[in-house]
């Protein structure tokens, strides 16, 4: 009769390698899928109730299951796997062209991740539409990297909003809040995205006057636009920002042999360019200021 309390270690380790690699397999695929942090964060974003963080967690600590009983397993099947290398290694020269073609798969995969290598390459491609895919409108944009971290009272200053008008409109809304609160706490309070809470308040942004047109330097275009979310604003938000006429602004990156369309975001405009937002901002605002 078989002892049903005997511990069978290897089963275990076994059966922990098949789990940690189920599971490490269905968090990759949320992973390929997920929307950018920026995105996700500021969205609230979920699947099948997780959280991108949560699932994040999952596959790490999956792949740590997955990789601990890999050890274990190797552990208790050392003496088999040497003597099965050992027996391959006998009769490598059999397995000349397979053992080639393991390692030029292996290579391809490492450089085709490194150099972007096609045609392992339209996977990332694909990876960043479907990423991309899920901003549907420019609503599900923030103002800038992880806005949902600052509190409400200095998310304001950054985005020239009176805080006064922008706490009183959220309580007509019926969100009560504190300035002090991060955004993301004040969506949470209010079981709502901090893209909600943003969009009550957005039309609440002052756009600064200017007294007469500003000579623009580099050092001045990194003052005024650097860390504010410039990449989500179109050129023609933002020549009307700095009192120019768009047009001014296409034009002089067409002189300096860049595609320049007023009303794409800057960020869309830099990648079709191959340069950083600001950089083309600082072309656009600077005459004498070429990108390298």
């Amino acid at each position: 009769m078989a002892n049903s309390d005997r511990w069978y270690t290897r089963s275990l380790t076994s059966l922990s390698v098949m789990a940690g690699f189920i599971i490490m397999s269905i968090s990759g695929i949320v992973a390929f899928i997920v929307p950018q942090g920026r995105i996700a964060f500021w969205t609230e974003w979920t699947m099948l109730g997780l959280t991108k963080e949560q699932w994040g967690d999952i596959h790490i600590l999956s792949s740590l299951l997955f990789v601990a009983a890999g050890i274990v397993h190797i552990y208790y099947n050392w003496r088999p796997m040497l003597a099965y290398l050992g027996q391959k290694a006998t009769s490598g020269r059999k397995h000349k062209r397979e053992i080639a073609i393991t390692i030029i798969i292996s290579v391809l995969i490492v450089g085709s991740a490194i150099w972007k290598i096609p045609p392992l390459s339209y996977l990332l491609d694909l990876n960043a539409y479907i990423k991309d895919a899920w901003v549907v409108s420019k609503e599900y944009e923030p103002p800038f990297g992880h806005a949902e971290l600052l509190s409400l009272k200095v998310l304001t200053q950054k985005t020239n909003i009176p805080i006064e008008k922008a706490v009183a409109e959220l309580k007509s809304k019926g969100l009560p809040v504190n300035p002090n609160q991060t955004l993301q706490e004040i969506a949470h309070t209010n079981r709502t995205s901090p893209m909600q809470v943003y969009r009550l308040i957005r039309h609440l942004e002052v756009q600064p006057a200017l007294a007469a047109p500003v000579t623009f330097s580099t050092e001045k275009v990194e003052e005024m636009f650097a860390g504010t979310g410039v990449g989500n604003k179109t050129l023609s938000e933002l020549a009307a920002q700095v009192g120019l006429a768009p047009a001014t602004l296409t034009e002089r990156l067409a002189k300096k042999g860049l595609s320049a369309q007023a009303d794409l975001p800057l960020k869309q405009l830099a990648s079709k360019n191959g340069l950083q937002p600001l950089e083309v901002l600082k072309a656009a605002l600077v005459e004498e200021y070429r990108p390298r």
